[in-house]
């Protein structure tokens, strides 16, 4: 079997610093949850991966993959030696048949821990953070520890084949093992590949004959329409196509992509899962982990395919839905998440297909854990991926975000910045050092949305091609400008609901919030910060009324996604809808005969700042034609 190169590599966690206010969010990040829950929660500070006796399965790992890449972004040297020690404890502690982590093998899935009933999902996850470990450190013994472990994998699946979790999620192991066999050249991997995919659970042949055209029904939670088992497998078929080298493969991940769309898309690039695939009503929730999951599977399609398109869902998805989840300071964070949310609280009201009644709430552990552990990649992973080279050590923008990258091409230096406040901004300006006379080329992306984007070299303009802006670099000095000519755009949702866009960002009427600590958790100490129910304090039963729109811009403050001091806002007419009501916090059915109240003035801001929002809007002029 042929193994293919990905279309485009990563740069390393050194040649790539964030900056700007995406700087500013990694370190809300690192002195929030990601720095310090390895201080007090229970099931990473005593994981039974670093010796202690709480769940040996899969959240330290989850925890890991997150803050080993955030710490090293932005050089937190306190952090970075925290982690190395948990991950060198795990690779000295190495059982010998290859296996990782505690001998009991606790899956937590019932009291038979014995091999034949244990589930490897998490040998696949703690694979992918030892990969980045080995990338930044270079330690031979974390590349024979990977190999152990994947042998250990080989063996073990020749009499216990893949089951549960592993089953569904067979394809993560692919990436490890790429990683692995681009290192050693060593064939063996493929065939443990080949192995997995033919024990894994066929995630193409149930799209291609998609039978999740509705909401899931109450009880009957399964792994086929598990919201996060279906954001990881959007990536599957681009990383089976390194194997296969089949054009089909890629076609595929559009038409899941669509698929996902059109039966439980959101406003917000997500698709909704409370737990399992729950439909398009902007009331049902979306989980933590399938919005950090979904970021992952674009970045990954992005980086084996070459293809930057996906970009621009990647962008929707972390500039909205990522934040949106999170108290500012990233100290609690939600289980589900609402586009339409007017309290969250408590409650067995909320119209869940599976999930319990704290899942809206913002807190350390709504819900169920797996959140807790595994919300920690999206940001210092969208943060790696911002640009990629490709073969020809060009570079590819994915996103504009600011940064700036340090790096040798053809062994000389050259330095670029990323400097501008986008996506909040719509200008952009990057800034090219290249005293040795380097020539390569930066492949510049052009977002969907962006119909009018203009580009300058040097002042020169530049013209596209195929929806790609080529910059030519050769001298000492250069630099590109951007302007992204954005402008708010009225989408439909369906229904006769719209929701407004302005470049990758979505916006949303903030409903003004009081809060209600529901409990300290004392026995956590200093960090006993609270779990949080809101209640609405202002007005939220809007429809919008035409679709002139005027943008109101300011400096992005430290906290870049904030109700506070949002640093955008949309400013549209609307009127009240005074016969919409709420019942037990929920929103009842758009009534058929609405009552309309004055036009008023709306101040829409970014929803990743909202935290109780109204973001599908009921369309007054659609309305009144049907």
């Amino acid at each position: 079997m042929n193994i293919r190169k990905s279309a485009l590599k990563e740069l390393a966690l050194n040649e790539l610093s964030p900056s700007g206010w995406l700087e500013s969010q990694l370190h809300i990040q690192a002195n929030g949850l990601t720095g310090n829950i390895d201080k007090f929660w229970p099931d990473i500070k005593d994981s039974g991966w670093f010796g202690g006796e709480a769940e040996g399965w899969e959240r330290a790992p989850y925890w890991l993959d997150g803050a080993l890449p955030l710490a090293c972004l932005i050089g937190d040297k306190e952090l970075i030696s925290r982690i190395e020690k948990y991950l060198d404890y795990i690779i000295d502690n190495q059982q010998e048949e290859g296996w990782l982590g505690p001998s009991r093998m606790n899956s937590k899935l019932g009291k038979n821990t014995t091999k034949e009933r244990y589930d490897i999902w998490p040998q696949f996850l703690i694979l992918k953070v030892l990969t980045q470990y080995y990338d930044i450190k270079g330690e031979s013994k974390t590349l024979q520890c990977i190999g152990r472990a994947l042998h250990a994998i080989d063996r073990h699946i020749e009499q216990y084949p893949l089951f549960n979790w592993a089953q569904f999620r067979w394809f993560e192991a692919l990436i490890s093992i790429l990683w692995y066999y681009e290192k050693t050249k060593e064939e063996w991997p493929i065939v443990l590949a080949v192995k997995l995919k033919s024990q894994g659970f066929d995630w193409e042949e149930l799209f291609t004959h998609w039978p999740y055209k509705q909401p899931t029904p109450p009880k009957q939670w399964n792994y086929m329409s598990h919201v996060v088992n279906n954001a990881m497998a959007i990536k599957s078929s681009a990383l089976w196509h390194r194997f296969s080298g089949k054009k089909e493969e890629l076609r595929k991940i559009d038409s899941m992509i669509s698929l996902l769309d059109t039966y439980h898309g959101t406003a917000v690039g997500t698709f909704s899962g409370d737990e399992c695939l729950a439909g398009k009503n902007p009331l049902q929730g979306t989980e933590l982990c399938a919005i950090v999951e979904y970021m992952f599977s674009l970045e990954q399609i992005i980086r084996n395919t070459g293809e930057i398109k996906y970009a621009d869902r990647l962008e929707k998805i972390c500039f909205n839905a990522l934040p949106a989840t999170f108290t500012d300071d990233m100290w609690n964070h939600q289980y589900d998440q609402q586009v339409n949310q007017i309290e969250c609280s408590v409650s067995d009201k909320w119209p869940w297909v599976t999930n319990g009644p704290e899942s809206n709430i913002f807190g350390l552990e709504p819900n169920f854990g797996c959140c807790t552990a595994n919300m920690h990649q999206g940001w210092p992973k969208f943060a790696r991926s911002l640009w990629y080279q490709d073969t020809d050590e060009n570079f590819v923008v994915v996103s504009y975000a600011p940064c700036i990258i340090k790096k040798k091409i053809k062994n000389k230096c050259i330095r670029i910045a990323v400097e501008g406040e986008y996506p909040f901004e719509d200008r952009v300006k990057i800034t090219i050092e290249n005293n040795e006379l380097c020539e390569f080329k930066i492949i510049l992306r052009k977002p969907s949305w962006s119909v009018d984007m203009a580009v300058t070299l040097n002042e020169e303009k530049l013209e596209p091609v195929d929806n790609k802006f080529i910059a030519a670099v050769s001298k000492s000095n250069e630099i590109i400008a951007i302007k992204f000519n954005s402008e708010p755009l009225i989408e439909k949702r369906g229904k006769g609901f719209v929701s407004v866009n302005l470049g990758p960002l979505v916006f949303s009427l903030n409903i003004e919030s009081r809060w209600h600590r529901i409990n300290h958790r004392n026995r956590y100490g200093e960090y006993s910060h609270g779990d949080w129910e809101l209640f609405p304090d202002s007005k939220w039963n809007y429809a919008v009324i035409n679709e002139k729109m005027d943008v109101l811009r300011q400096k992005v403050g430290a906290c870049p996604f904030s109700s506070k001091r949002p640093p955008i806002k949309i400013a549209i007419d609307a009127v009240e809808v005074e016969n919409w009501e709420a019942k037990n916090g929920c929103i009842q059915i758009y009534p058929r005969k609405p009552k309309f109240g004055k036009k008023e003035g709306l101040c829409l801001i970014p929803y990743g700042c909202a935290k109780l929002r109204i973001t599908e809007f009921p369309h007054k002029e659609e309305r009144n034609q049907k």
